[in-house]
């Protein structure tokens, strides 16, 4: 009798629990919808990185990205966002076995991800990396490093992508 009991008591806090949805199209995914697709990547400075693309994976829940350098070298970068925290993630795995690790969130239109690192020479540190589409349509990538805890940052990278092919996606 006491098992029926608390099995009606449970069955009856599971139809009342309100369901979260476990799919991918809540708004917050579709927030780096402007980075899906391939662009020709340069420094500031005007002199060509390389190549960099992204598509959607996963119904919506994952975004894939490949680099390939003008100097050599590639990369795969995997960013997704997570509900149970509320960041955007990001892993990056280079072809010569660097891995860096970034997590944060949206600042006004840029996804601004931080984490500590270590960079290729051998630094460790604060690593800031933000993502953003400029007015003229442009991918802008930033990286910084900082060695004193934020106090101050170094820029490592930044690339305006002029994108290949299609137009812009709305945000």
């Amino acid at each position: 009798m006491l098992w029926a009991l608390l099995w009606t008591g449970i069955s009856a806090a599971q139809e009342t629990t309100p369901s979260v949805s476990q799919d991918c199209k809540a708004p917050e995914y579709r927030l780096l919808d402007f980075a899906v697709g391939s662009f020709t990547m340069h420094t500031a400075k005007g002199q060509l990185a390389g190549q960099l693309s992204f598509q959607k994976k996963l119904e919506g829940c994952a975004i894939a990205g490949y680099w390939s350098g003008s100097q050599g070298g590639q990369g795969e970068v995997n960013l997704y966002f997570d509900r149970s925290d509320g960041r955007w993630h990001q892993l990056y795995i280079a072809d010569d076995g660097w891995v860096l690790h970034f997590s944060g969130q949206f600042v006004g239109p840029s996804l601004v991800m931080t984490g500590l690192n270590t960079f290729a020479d051998g630094r460790r540190g604060v690593q800031r990396m933000s993502w953003s589409m400029l007015p003229d349509g442009r991918l802008r990538q930033f990286w910084e490093i900082s060695s004193n805890d934020g106090k101050s940052w170094e820029t490592l990278f930044e690339a305006l992508g002029k994108r290949v092919g299609t137009a812009v996606p709305a945000r």
